[in-house]
């Protein structure tokens, strides 16, 4: 593969794991409910008072783990450090997920008594989530 492309695809894929991990906390901070996939470690983080990107950290390192045992048992050993690769991925992810997180207020405890807590307002930001979201998902995969 050319330099050229590769170049192209690590930034396509960096930038649309900035995008996504923006529409994650921004659909997260609107307080009207989380994507399914990030429900079970945004609920951890609020049930034992964790941060937000640890906890999807644990849950991506979880799912690396099975991943690899998978391949073990289907004796594909060569993916085996491409596995352990997405861990540092991971990481790189759930940092910039904690940086939004620092950034945008959270509309309903943070900005409730504004127009910014105001439901149409949260909305409104939900579906820039959404949208924002399927952005970066489709940016991350295009780059294989």
């Amino acid at each position: 593969m050319n330099q050229k492309i590769r170049a192209a695809r690590w930034i396509g894929y960096l930038l649309g794991n900035i995008v996504l991990a923006l529409g994650l906390t921004l659909n997260t901070q609107t307080q009207l409910g989380v994507s399914p996939i990030m429900s079970m470690a945004y609920s951890a983080s609020e049930i034992f008072g964790k941060n937000f990107g640890d906890s999807v950290f644990a849950m991506y390192v979880a799912f690396v783990v099975i991943q690899i045992f998978i391949h073990i048992y289907l004796k594909r050993f060569q993916t085996i450090p491409l596995d352990a690769a997405q861990l540092l991925l991971s990481l790189i992810f759930t940092r910039i997920l904690n940086v939004f997180k620092m950034i945008i207020p959270d509309f309903e405890a943070d900005l409730g008594g504004t127009i910014w807590g105001s439901l149409p307002l949260r909305l409104l930001f939900l579906l820039l989530a959404i949208v924002l979201t399927g952005i970066g998902a489709a940016l991350t995969l295009n780059a294989r």
